[in-house]
């Protein structure tokens, strides 16, 4: 009988349920997002289309690496895991200025 919450098969180290996305699941977001993108790319024209495309990629290659360096923040082999978006910020920013960033993005 395996223990809620224990690493093991089920659990990854935080006591969380194993992430279950594949290479395929992956690819299939990243091909949605480039056909969202492309369906206004052939507005800009043969110039501008593929240009705002390699932006876009860029951008997106950028943000990934600052996502994946914040997986585990601020200690990378023993750190506590941020599984969202804000658990980032707090990390990174501190309670004090995450309440700050709060007010700030919620009212802009």
């Amino acid at each position: 009988m395996v223990e809620a919450g224990a690493p093991g098969v089920y659990f990854d180290e935080d006591g969380h349920p194993k992430r279950t996305g594949t290479w395929s699941s992956a690819n299939a977001h990243i091909i949605t997002a480039e056909c969202y993108l492309l369906g206004g790319q052939w507005l800009m024209g043969w110039i501008a289309g593929p240009a705002a495309l390699l932006i876009f990629a860029l951008i997106t290659w950028f943000t990934s690496i600052l996502f994946s360096d914040c997986n585990k923040s601020p200690e990378p082999v023993t750190g506590k895991r941020n599984y969202t978006y804000m658990d980032v910020v707090k990390t990174t920013l501190g309670n004090i200025f995450f309440i700050f960033f709060i007010i700030f993005h919620n009212f802009s």
